[in-house]
């Protein structure tokens, strides 16, 4: 019974008459249940990641260590993910995900981090979910792979959310805009179920070597939560960006969005 969640060492083995050689009739395997309760986001959910064992982690993962509900994979051995690289890396704590190639790769190298979340208690229809994180980009060479994906299950197809190419200055932490999910997957026909996902895409040819140079992306405090009432400012209309000389009897014209 593997129904609880926990790793299960198995040995599995054949037997089979006349066979002289019993070396090779056993197969060791390891099995990870791993623990899937459902958000309450009455209150904000943060993950600072600071449960996470600091670990590189270099071929496809299933089950980060201290923060299961996140995996990897690379389209290279030489594809890494990190979830810690010294002072200065991670936006709180000591604890990121830091996404880079451990050496130089010529034809360049993709990473995805993927996270999954239970949000079957909520739907697209009438719950308005947002998702936003701090992420640093280290000199990031832009790319299509660059992005932030959303699904409402593992069955249905990803969704583009953000574009990480969008970040401009290097060495600073950036918080994201506010992701509008339930929109975005309520567009799509799709809804939220207990294996709502998030994939980050990172390509790159460099590691990142510090906080500011070569390639590569840290990602921290990522955030799910539930908004009500919401009012934003999607521009300002009037003055104009350059205009000199307003009186105070001057008019502020502004575009908001009631979400």
């Amino acid at each position: 019974d593997l129904s609880a969640a926990g790793t299960y060492n198995l040995a599995i083995y054949v037997t089979n008459a006349g066979d002289l050689n019993k070396k090779n009739d056993t197969l060791l395997t390891l099995v990870q249940q791993i623990q899937n309760l459902p958000l309450d986001l009455s209150t904000d959910y943060v993950d600072n990641l600071e449960a996470a064992a600091a670990a590189t982690y270099q071929s496809d993962t299933t089950g980060i260590r201290g923060a299961e509900r996140y995996d990897f994979s690379n389209s290279t051995d030489f594809g890494r993910l990190r979830t810690s690289a010294g002072s200065g890396f991670a936006f709180s704590g000591n604890n990121a995900f830091i996404l880079d190639a451990n050496r130089f790769v010529a034809l360049g190298n993709v990473n995805y981090l993927y996270g999954t979340f239970n949000l079957r208690n909520y739907s697209a229809a009438t719950h308005d979910i947002r998702l936003d994180f701090r992420i640093r980009q280290h000199g990031q060479i832009p790319n299509p792979a660059n992005r932030v994906w959303i699904r409402g299950s593992d069955k249905d197809a990803w969704i583009p959310a953000y574009n990480l190419d969008s970040l401009q200055a290097n060495n600073l932490f950036h918080k994201t805009r506010s992701i509008e999910v339930s929109g975005l997957l309520a567009a799509n026909g799709q809804s939220f179920t207990s294996s709502f996902g998030v994939r980050w895409g990172q390509w790159g040819i460099w590691p990142a070597t510090d906080t500011a140079s070569a390639a590569g992306y840290t990602i921290d405090d990522i955030r799910l939560y539930q908004v009500e009432n919401d009012l934003q400012l999607e521009s300002i209309l009037s003055p104009a960006i350059n205009a000199c000389g307003q009186s105070d009897a001057a008019q502020v014209q502004i575009n908001v969005r009631n979400g």
